[in-house]
């Protein structure tokens, strides 16, 4: 790329590329430019006149994306590319020139209109003259037929077709023209001029456009379910010029006009049938119900722990159909995307979040810290006795989160509670205790507990043995003599 100064204006730069290696991959297109002597006839006749600046008019022109690739060009500094049309491109002119003449087809000097004459692919196209025209050219008229403004069709010359362009257009010495097997590349402006035979005089002109149009296909309707309960509707086909599209919502039509969408409508229609239309066809949809879900609500999350040392996790909605859920815990996406949802949990803290969505909506919670209880393990008593009799007993446990104690003493449970119990123990007891928390509940063992005065705690059958042992030698030591004087007398 060059940057050079424009002669005439000192301050003004002008941009200069080598387009010559881009013009090799471009495909030139074809325009006639009228003549002279056309644009005179065209404006014969015409008393106002009007002029348009088309300075900078390449830049008004925006290439498709597709194509800008093939004029990128270097700097100094990096890549760049036209997105506008841009000189030195050899297709240029044709390309300006073309869609100059598209854009006043249709507009004459002496203000003219053309006749809409709309065709399918394959079929004939009449374009024929007034009955009037006919009749006020009987027999004096010669008649040349052109398109858009220069490119010849036919002449009819004191009657007879004396040149066409191809084998399938027919004129008549009416002056009437019939195009037959019609393809796209026949769309244009049809012009046909009437002279007086012989003298040059031209007496009448007539335009017609031709429009050759794909008939439509059967349209289908799609929907997309908005946030704030709405429904986006869209009517397409497949096939088809120029469709035009109208809608009919629970059997009642309403026939304007749209570009093939509605909005607005609430969440629940029945039976919505589009129809799609072009000047040669009309095709009708089948009938759809559409459903939509009900937006979602910010979800709250719940919990339940359990004594297997898990949480399940619950991420609950007020309003919301059709929902599916994800899970953040610690920072960390789940697998899962379930709820109710599953997890292991110890005696640490958990963050926790939710998201619920649906097709229209997505809503996460807030943040929910999680703790669960760990559940308790077998309680053990344990017993000691002081010098009064009494026994005080503990209860024991090597795990749990938050425990209750109950007590239960020869069977009968206590109004006391607590992790330790005082009772009287002068006579034997039998003790148990129970631990709980929300998650679980253990029972001891039965313990059997006895107190002495000298603070001694024993189990009553060891005292019952002792006592035994001690009293039966007793009895013995003072039986022995007597039974010994009655089976041995002394002698005197």
């Amino acid at each position: 790329m060059g940057i050079a100064q424009k002669p005439k204006q000192p301050r003004a730069i002008r941009l200069c590329i080598d387009m010559r290696l881009p013009n090799k991959a471009i495909r030139r297109e074809c325009h006639i430019t009228p003549t002279m002597d056309d644009i005179i006839t065209d404006v014969n006749g015409s008393k106002w006149f009007s002029k348009i600046d088309l300075n900078a008019g390449y830049h008004q022109l925006q290439l498709s994306e597709e194509s800008r690739y093939i004029i990128t060009f270097s700097t100094h500094l990096e890549l760049w590319r036209y997105k506008r049309l841009n000189f030195g491109i050899s297709s240029a002119a044709e390309v300006f020139q073309n869609t100059i003449r598209e854009m006043l087809s249709g507009l004459s000097a002496g203000g003219e209109t053309c006749a809409l004459v709309y065709v399918a692919p394959g079929g004939p196209a009449l374009l024929q003259l007034s009955d009037s025209e006919v009749a006020g050219c009987s027999g004096i008229c010669d008649f040349d037929w052109t398109k858009n403004t220069s490119k010849f069709v036919a002449k009819i010359r004191n009657g007879v077709e004396v040149r066409k362009c191809r084998p399938n257009c027919q004129a008549f010495p009416s002056g009437s023209l019939e195009l037959s097997e019609v393809t796209p590349e026949d769309t244009g402006d049809y012009r046909v001029e009437a002279w007086l035979r012989n003298q040059g005089i031209r007496l009448f002109s007539r335009c017609f456009r031709l429009q050759v149009q794909e008939p439509v296909s059967v349209p289908a309707v799609n929907y997309t379910c908005r946030p704030n309960a709405s429904v986006q509707l869209s009517c397409s086909v497949e096939n088809g010029t120029d469709p035009t599209y109208s809608w009919s919502l629970d059997e009642t039509p309403s026939w304007t006009p749209t570009k093939g969408t509605l909005r607005g409508y609430q969440s629940v229609l029945r039976h919505v049938t589009c129809s799609a239309r072009n000047e040669i066809s009309e095709q009708r949809s089948d009938p759809t119900d559409i459903t939509c879900p009900d937006p979602v609500s910010v979800p709250e999350v719940t919990f339940k722990c359990s004594s297997k040392g898990t949480v399940q996790l619950f991420c609950r909605v007020a309003n919301g159909t059709d929902l599916s859920f994800s899970w953040t815990v610690n920072g960390t996406e789940e697998d899962k995307r379930t709820s109710p949802l599953e997890i292991p949990i110890g005696n640490e803290f958990i963050e926790v979040n939710c998201t619920a969505r649906n097709q229209i909506s997505e809503s996460a919670s807030k943040r929910t810290n999680i703790t669960c209880m760990v559940a308790v393990s077998e309680p053990e008593v344990k017993a000691t006795c002081d010098p009064n009799g009494n026994v005080r007993l503990i209860c024991v446990l090597a795990n749990g989160t938050a425990p209750s104690y109950s007590w239960s003493v020869n069977w009968t449970q206590q109004t006391a509670s607590g992790q330790e119990l005082t009772i009287d123990a002068s006579v034997m007891l039998t003790a148990t205790c129970t631990a709980s928390n929300m998650i679980s509940q253990r029972k001891s063992k039965p313990v059997n507990v006895t107190c002495t005065g000298g603070g001694a705690c024993e189990c009553r059958s060891r005292c019952i043995l002792w006592s035994s042992l001690v009293g039966a030698g007793l009895l013995i030591l003072i039986a022995l003599p007597l039974v010994i004087d009655c089976l041995y007398p002394v002698p005197r």
